[in-house]
């Protein structure tokens, strides 16, 4: 395209501008900040520079250097503006480059005197949210999917209803307050070391706590010094676990440590303990804030856990204590003002509650005074006092990227639409040292000057140095679903998913079922019949030293799981009887204590090292490790090892590499990296590389790992409300009202035709109708955990062979399609209706605990709570409250019918039950209805529903069961 078909710049009084058919910019020639982007054809801008002007600098020394008060030479050249700025910190260069549909920022920086580590062009951007309708935002690919924030999300939120609360960091002031100097700081990662009740102990608490104490292990890692303790409860090698300071006539009781789920109980019997044993009568308060955190800063245990603890505690002393719920900050300090309680309880950990205009003040001072009039005040977890919990003035969000999704933005405004994006393909081949990722971060909110947003590379340029960013992209007038088109096809995210595996091998991956399948070789081997075929399996019980320790090294397998040849009948019997294998590997760390054969070998050379020059340590529960550089020649052989392994030793359909789309970035300076941020590079690297030989599948992701991989296990930690989370989770729906946010499938609109997605493979699994629902409406393949010899009990087998239909049904119909429409309905009492096209699947489903009546094309459909509707070409799946007239409870009727041929019925019910099944294409007659059994029933057809009765069994059972029968007139 020729120069002359593009728009040109014109300079007009103080300002430059530029326009189309499709937008307008103008740029202030004092500072060459934003001053207006515009849709064409309308005079209210949608986005401006904010307070940094066009861009922002973050060095290494921690000061920040922008484009606000710094005047630039300019320059134009038909339609590219030349901004140049100088300063003693730094020289930035930026080009304004207009095209006819969007506009491209092109930056380039020297630093002066200080190390570079963020750039930002166009920097923090500010909008009205009055004019928002809604920006379209990446969510951290473990966490959700994606969210579109409303533009009350970005408005101030009322103080005296707090719809959310938030840490703000206070410091150590307030416990050097309270205990008199500060306490004692181990690492964060501090592992767990043994307890034991002190010979206070029986003093304090029930001979029935002492056992609980004795043995336990705790992590200690924030323990008080001697000399400010009264009372010590229970010590450690680290020093204090759990004792208190007397202040005046009354005891502050804390716990010396980050509390786990590990540690919940044992904290639970300290507290409830110390309160039985007082021997007191009186008010035991909790403070229970609305819309606040169910668990605090370091303390794993539940408000609803303290909740309940009291109770019990309120029953074992017959009433002598009782317990009282604290619902405000005012009604704490009138608690601590009256002195009508006997004891208090934080369950917010290191977080104090407090009002915004007060800090903590008023809140410590409210503590103190309530100890010194005789309250015992306990605080369960971490640091007290080093966070103040305020309720929310302002939502605001960042996420890194990765693990964020995408570096990509959208605004839906009533004045138009503009999308910002980078523009970074990765045109280069794996382990190419001149062409890197750069890393980057995003970040919305609202403040007293609106709505803003920021988004930055994350690099490392030295004094001296000139480093030119990648491109960032303004594009005006798309929806996000095309703006996202467009971001896909900008950075080479193109590959679908029918390109990455032969198409026997995807025919078969779709139909599967992940089954996470516990047990030791021979269990494996004895109910591998049991599982329905096919069925993905995957198991990490296999590993050399036990999960999560001695990697790199993965193979021979644990003597507790079998031998080599056990490992190999096992996969080979699994794939000849038509399942699909996928181990679990992981890649991405080097295990600790023990050290497995090749750590040992090659010592420390491999790991990152931090910009100090430390080691990466690493910590999941009780096993601890190293981040390792992709960059260096042992980790790429060990990695290359294991895909051998599982390549050409134990062939496997598909390989599991954990971590990989999990993973955020950081700086690594070992000397095989060829930058300093060149981490996720040499992530990507070996994702390419091992893809090229073999499909892979990683836990969570994000757009350029998606580009490889054949399947992504996550994105749904803080969005779908899975049983047994760990005690880290905390759901979107509890940070923030309904009100302000809606789902929005970034992911899905990015890369369901590229991708299977599926939830977390470890920890998240379809065990309930609530969570098959949004797994469902979410476009996600189904997956379950079941340990072998529990496939012998008719529940867990029949909720498998229930899921293993839906996946075979309606999940293998839209795995690998793109999503066409997406829609989250705000609509009832609880998480709404989500409506989705992918491909030619529709799904509606319903995320309400009650029954819901939905429009489905010109029918109404009637769905249970947690209930869904899924139709095809020739498929049509539902879980129905109502059909044919009749009612079916709030468990309903659950099916699947396939029409294409011979029709077919499944059916997830108990024996002999009366039901009814819309099947709207047949005309009203009498049917056969011949079971797998060889049973033979009578069956009608009256308005496009079918009449049936399941057949009997010869014992009367309260098992659900899947029936499958075929239809013949």
């Amino acid at each position: 395209m020729k120069t002359s078909s593009f728009p040109r710049w014109r300079r007009e009084n103080n300002r430059y501008s530029i326009a189309s058919a499709h937008y307008s910019l103008a740029l202030s020639a004092t500072d060459g900040s934003i001053l207006a982007i515009a849709v064409r054809g309308t005079n209210k801008p949608i986005l401006r520079s904010g307070e940094q002007g066009l861009w922002h600098l973050r060095f290494r020394n921690g000061k920040t250097l922008s484009a606000a008060g710094v005047r630039p030479q300019a320059q134009i050249r038909d339609n590219t503006l030349l901004l140049h700025y100088d300063h003693p910190q730094a020289s930035v260069a930026v080009q304004v480059i207009a095209h006819a549909d969007h506009v491209d920022w092109v930056g380039e920086v020297t630093p002066h005197i200080d190390t570079v580590l963020d750039f930002a062009l166009p920097a923090r951007l500010r909008f009205n949210p009055a004019q928002l309708v809604r920006l379209a935002c990446p969510m951290d690919g473990n966490q959700s999917v994606g969210m579109a924030c409303r533009g009350s999300f970005f408005q101030q939120q009322p103080e005296d209803n707090p719809s959310a609360w938030h840490p703000v960091m206070a410091g150590t002031e307030g416990y050097a307050r309270l205990f008199g100097g500060a306490l004692d700081m181990r690492p964060d990662n501090d592992p767990p070391v043994e307890v034991f009740p002190s010979p206070e102990a029986s003093r304090w608490l029930p001979e029935r706590a002492i056992p609980a104490i004795t043995g336990a292990r705790a992590i200690v890692n924030r323990p008080s010094p001697r000399n400010q303790l009264d009372v010590v409860l229970v010590d450690s090698p680290n020093g204090c676990y759990f004792g208190a300071r007397r202040l005046g006539a009354g005891y502050l009781w804390r716990v010396g440590g980050r509390v786990e789920s590990a540690q919940k109980a044992l904290v639970r019997t300290l507290v409830t303990g110390v309160l039985e044993k007082l021997g007191t009568q009186g008010r035991a308060g909790i403070i229970v804030l609305p819309n606040a955190p169910r668990s605090g800063g370091w303390a794993a245990v539940t408000v609803d856990e303290w909740r309940q603890s009291l109770s019990e505690l309120e029953t074992a002393t017959g009433g002598r204590i009782r317990c009282e719920e604290i619902h405000s900050v005012a009604e704490l300090h009138q608690a601590c003002r009256e002195g009508t309680h006997i004891a208090i309880i934080n369950p917010y950990g290191e977080w104090l509650p407090v009002l915004p205009k007060n800090g903590g003040a008023e809140t410590l001072e409210a503590v103190q005074r309530f100890v010194r009039n005789g309250g015992h005040w306990f605080e369960v977890g971490g640091y007290p006092f080093f966070y103040t919990l305020q309720p929310a003035q302002y939502f605001s969000m960042r996420v890194s990227y990765p693990p964020a999704f995408a570096d990509f933005l959208h605004w839906e405004t009533h004045t138009g639409n503009t999308a910002l994006y980078r523009v970074q393909p990765r045109k280069w081949k794996p382990w190419d040292r001149q062409h890197l990722f750069v890393p980057g971060w995003l970040a919305w909110g609202g403040d007293e000057n609106g709505g803003y947003t920021e988004r930055a590379f994350g690099t490392y340029v030295p004094p001296g140095t000139r480093w030119r960013a990648p491109t960032v992209r303004l594009t005006a007038g798309k929806t996000a679903q095309d703006a996202l088109k467009l971001y896909a096809e900008a950075n080479g995210i193109q590959r679908r998913l029918v390109q990455k595996m032969p198409r026997t091998l995807l025919e078969r991956f779709k139909r599967a079922v992940l089954v996470y399948y516990g047990g030791n070789a021979r269990e494996k081997m004895q109910f591998l019949h049991l599982l329905p075929v096919p069925s993905l399996i995957h198991f990490a019980d296999y590993l050399k030293g036990g999960f999560d320790k001695e990697y790199p090294d993965h193979l021979p397998p644990h003597p507790h799981f079998g031998t080599m040849q056990e490992l190999l009948t096992f996969m080979r019997e699994a794939r000849r009887t038509g399942h699909l294998v996928m181990p679990y590997t992981n890649p991405t760390w080097w295990c600790d204590n023990p050290r497995g054969p090749t750590f040992q070998r090659e010592g420390e050379a491999p790991l990152v090292r931090t910009l100090e020059g430390q080691l990466s340590r690493e910590r999941y529960g009780q096993n601890e490790g190293y981040t390792i550089c992709f960059w260096h020649p042992a980790v790429q052989e060990a990695n290359r090892r294991t895909r051998r392994q599982f390549r050409e030793e134990i062939p496997v359909d598909i390989l599991f590499q954990d971590q990989c789309g999990a993973r955020g970035w950081l700086y690594d300076t070992n000397p095989a990296s060829p930058a300093l941020h060149a981490y996720t590079e040499g992530l990507l690297s070996m994702v390419a590389e091992d893809s090229a030989k073999m499909p892979l599948s990683t836990e969570s992701g994000w757009d350029r790992v998606a580009e490889y991989e054949v399947q992504l296990c996550g994105m749904a930690w803080s969005l779908i409300p899975t049983e047994y989370a760990p005690d880290w989770r905390v759901l979107l729906r509890e940070q923030l009202p309904p009100h302000v946010w809606e789902i929005f499938p970034l992911a899905q609109f990015l890369v369901h035709d590229k991708a299977a997605m599926v939830m977390h493979d470890l920890g998240q699994f379809v065990t309930n109708r609530e969570v098959l629902a949004w797994v469902l409406g979410l476009g996600f393949g189904l997956s379950a955990r079941v340990h072998a010899p529990a496939l012998a009990q008719d529940t867990v087998r029949e909720w498998l062979r229930w899921l293993s239909r839906l996946q075979q049904s309606v999940c293998a119909r839209y795995i690998g399609e793109p999503l066409r429409r997406f829609q989250h309905e705000r609509t009832g009492n609880g998480d709404g209706i989500l409506r989705a096209d992918y491909g030619r699947v529709q799904v509606v489903a319903n995320l309400n605990p009650h029954s819901q009546e939905v429009n489905v094309g010109r029918q109404k459909v009637h769905l249970t709570p947690f209930g869904f509707y899924a139709s095809g070409e020739g498929m049509l799946a539902a879980n129905l409250h109502r059909a044919g007239g009749r009612e079916f409870g709030d468990e309903g009727i659950s099916f699947v019918l396939e029409t294409a041929k011979q029709p077919e019925l499944w059916v997830y019910a108990h024996a002999g039950e009366e039901l009814a099944v819309p099947l709207p294409v047949a005309p009203a007659r009498r049917v056969k209805l011949r079971w797998d059994n060889d049973a033979l029933t009578e069956a009608e057809i009256r308005q496009g529903v079918l009449f049936f009765t399941l057949p009997p069994t010869p014992v009367t059972e309260s098992v659900r069961r899947v029936w499958h029968a075929k239809i013949s007139a």
